[in-house]
């Protein structure tokens, strides 16, 4: 049979003390006379109490919680940020705290008290990060700010490998999915991309790119417009896996998905050079960069770029994690 957890009466009855001194005893708070809290500490080791986090977190005003903040509009229910939220969930669960999302303002400011804050993004002048510095709550950027404590991947790099990979496979027209230019990831995956195109001495051409908001929907209906407009590209870059699926479903819908050929030329001809997909000089060429990088080549596959923390002192390079990928 199951041991019953030994609750916070019980340490309270045999010490002959309140709930409320035993919490401030465990809590460290002042107000409790030390012979009063040595004996709770005393009933606390002979029971072997643990205290509950989820009665602590209920009690103690939102003492043992991380709150995740998201940048407002920003889609949540995303593969990305799925898994960062069960691992981040996971994690803090084991040294006792645990994750919930806060509600905020329209401006994305914390409405309820936490611990800590993981900001998942973040744009330029984003009102969150001053608010919570002048206030003193401790938190963590995933993404880059100057003046914050942040982790990020080098979507920048991300960007550039991506791109130079579509350019190294013969692609000059190449169409990059991009998305809430005012969000870091996005302005440092296209400058990425502008990089690479400099460097090979390709004319930036800014009709190429256009805005998917980084979601299916919007990828998608983005690109079925600018298709039907009479726009044209040998590849695409899309700056997130949801962009590109949505890239991929538009262009199948459109009749140039893979292995697509038009009617009365089976061989596709010089038709083929405006199908954004299979068959055109070789790659099949949807790439996605949802950690900074385009995704899953058949063949080639580019390493590189770094995860960075960055703080008040600059940033630096903790681990090689990035992969530049194209389908």
């Amino acid at each position: 049979m199951r041991k019953q957890r030994v609750t916070i009466r019980e340490v309270a009855k045999l010490a002959g003390v309140s709930t409320g001194t035993v919490s401030r005893v465990l809590n460290g708070r002042p107000g409790v006379h030390p012979q009063t809290r040595a004996r709770v500490l005393e009933v606390v080791r002979a029971l072997g109490y643990v205290p509950n986090p989820v009665a602590r977190e209920l009690t103690g005003r939102g003492e043992r919680t991380v709150g995740v903040l998201q940048l407002p509009g920003v889609p949540r229910l995303t593969p990305y940020f799925t898994l960062l939220y069960e691992y981040l969930a996971d994690a803090l669960w084991q040294e006792g705290f645990r994750l919930r999302e806060v509600p905020t303002d329209p401006v994305g400011l914390p409405l309820e008290p936490a611990k800590g804050y993981v900001l998942l993004g973040a744009h330029e002048h984003d009102p969150r990060i001053e608010y919570l510095q002048e206030h003193g709550q401790p938190f963590v950027l995933v993404g880059v700010y100057p003046g914050a404590f942040w982790v990020a991947p080098h979507d920048e790099e991300g960007g550039y490998l991506a791109t130079r990979h579509l350019l190294e496979l013969g692609h000059r027209e190449i169409l990059h999915l991009t998305g809430h230019l005012h969000n870091q990831a996005g302005r440092d995956r296209l400058a990425g991309y502008r990089r690479a195109l400099e460097a090979y001495g390709v004319p930036f051409r800014p009709e190429l790119v256009l805005d998917g908001e980084f979601s299916v929907l919007s990828a998608y209906r983005v690109l079925r417009r600018a298709w039907e407009g009479g726009l044209r590209g040998t590849a695409i870059f899309a700056a997130s896996d949801e962009m590109a699926v949505g890239a991929r479903a538009a262009l199948e819908d459109l009749g140039a998905g893979p292995h697509h050929r038009p009617a009365g030329n089976p061989a596709g001809g010089a038709h083929r050079r405006s199908l954004a997909w299979r068959g055109l000089r070789g790659p099949e060429p949807a790439g996605s960069a949802g950690s900074g990088a385009a995704r899953r080549a058949p063949k080639h596959r580019a390493k590189g770029g770094e995860t960075l923390t960055g703080g008040r002192h600059g940033h630096r390079h903790v681990g090689s994690r990035l992969t530049a990928r194209v389908r």
